[in-house]
Protein backbone atom coordinates (compact mmCIF):
# COMPACT_ATOMS: atom_id res chain seq x y z
CA UNK A 1 0.00 0.00 0.00
CA UNK A 2 1.11 3.37 -0.65
CA UNK A 3 1.81 5.92 1.64
CA UNK A 4 -0.84 8.39 3.27
CA UNK A 5 -1.92 11.03 0.88
CA UNK A 6 -4.04 14.51 2.13
CA UNK A 7 -6.54 15.19 -0.17
CA UNK A 8 -9.23 17.85 0.00
CA UNK A 9 -12.27 16.70 2.07
CA UNK A 10 -14.95 17.67 -0.65
CA UNK A 11 -12.33 15.88 -3.62
CA UNK A 12 -12.50 12.59 -1.06
CA UNK A 13 -16.40 12.65 -1.29
CA UNK A 14 -16.56 12.82 -5.33
CA UNK A 15 -13.89 10.21 -5.64
CA UNK A 16 -16.34 7.98 -3.18
CA UNK A 17 -19.21 9.34 -5.20
CA UNK A 18 -17.35 8.38 -8.47
CA UNK A 19 -16.96 4.97 -7.47
CA UNK A 20 -20.45 4.65 -6.29
CA UNK A 21 -18.94 4.15 -2.54
CA UNK A 22 -20.94 6.98 -0.63
CA UNK A 23 -24.56 6.24 -2.26
CA UNK A 24 -23.85 2.60 -1.12
CA UNK A 25 -22.89 3.82 2.78
CA UNK A 26 -26.15 6.11 2.82
CA UNK A 27 -28.06 3.27 1.43
CA UNK A 28 -26.71 1.29 4.58
CA UNK A 29 -25.01 -1.56 2.13
CA UNK A 30 -22.06 -1.95 3.33
CA UNK A 31 -19.88 -3.20 5.81
CA UNK A 32 -19.67 -1.05 9.06
CA UNK A 33 -18.23 -1.43 12.42
CA UNK A 34 -19.78 1.16 14.74
CA UNK A 35 -16.12 2.22 16.54
CA UNK A 36 -17.67 5.07 18.84
CA UNK A 37 -21.09 6.40 19.88
CA UNK A 38 -21.72 9.23 22.52
CA UNK A 39 -23.85 12.13 23.20
CA UNK A 40 -23.66 14.68 20.96
CA UNK A 41 -22.85 18.79 21.70
CA UNK A 42 -24.84 20.12 18.69
CA UNK A 43 -27.94 18.67 18.63
CA UNK A 44 -29.50 16.18 20.84
CA UNK A 45 -28.47 13.17 19.67
CA UNK A 46 -25.31 10.79 19.03
CA UNK A 47 -22.28 11.56 17.65
CA UNK A 48 -20.36 8.66 16.05
CA UNK A 49 -17.07 7.22 14.76
CA UNK A 50 -18.04 4.73 11.91
CA UNK A 51 -15.80 2.79 9.77
CA UNK A 52 -16.43 0.93 6.59
CA UNK A 53 -15.30 -1.70 4.46
CA UNK A 54 -15.87 -2.71 0.88
CA UNK A 55 -17.12 -5.40 -0.68
CA UNK A 56 -14.11 -7.53 -0.45
CA UNK A 57 -14.31 -6.70 3.57
CA UNK A 58 -11.57 -4.46 3.10
CA UNK A 59 -10.98 -0.81 5.06
CA UNK A 60 -12.50 1.80 2.89
CA UNK A 61 -12.93 5.25 5.23
CA UNK A 62 -13.89 6.37 8.83
CA UNK A 63 -16.68 8.77 9.08
CA UNK A 64 -17.56 11.17 11.37
CA UNK A 65 -21.47 11.44 11.87
CA UNK A 66 -23.37 13.31 13.63
CA UNK A 67 -27.02 12.14 14.37
CA UNK A 68 -30.21 13.78 15.73
CA UNK A 69 -32.82 11.91 17.38
CA UNK A 70 -35.23 11.11 14.79
CA UNK A 71 -31.71 9.40 12.52
CA UNK A 72 -31.56 12.67 10.54
CA UNK A 73 -27.76 13.71 9.90
CA UNK A 74 -26.86 17.18 11.01
CA UNK A 75 -23.19 16.65 10.43
CA UNK A 76 -21.16 14.48 8.62
CA UNK A 77 -17.12 14.52 7.74
CA UNK A 78 -14.82 11.84 6.03
CA UNK A 79 -11.90 11.61 7.93
CA UNK A 80 -9.84 8.94 5.61
CA UNK A 81 -10.18 6.80 3.16
CA UNK A 82 -8.14 3.31 1.10
CA UNK A 83 -9.12 3.51 -2.53
CA UNK A 84 -7.17 1.68 -4.97
CA UNK A 85 -4.60 0.62 -2.29
CA UNK A 86 -4.29 4.37 -2.01
CA UNK A 87 -4.34 5.66 1.93
CA UNK A 88 -5.95 9.30 1.76
CA UNK A 89 -6.32 11.36 4.81
CA UNK A 90 -8.92 14.19 4.16
CA UNK A 91 -8.01 18.06 5.17
CA UNK A 92 -10.33 20.97 4.75
CA UNK A 93 -9.55 24.08 2.88
CA UNK A 94 -8.66 27.11 5.16
CA UNK A 95 -9.95 30.25 3.66
CA UNK A 96 -7.86 33.32 3.97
Amino acid sequence: MSGMQEIDHDELVKKLMQLNYWKRIHENKLAYTLRESKPARIVTGFSQIITYYDENNAYLCTLHRVIALDNSIVHEDIKDACINQVRYIAVKKKFV
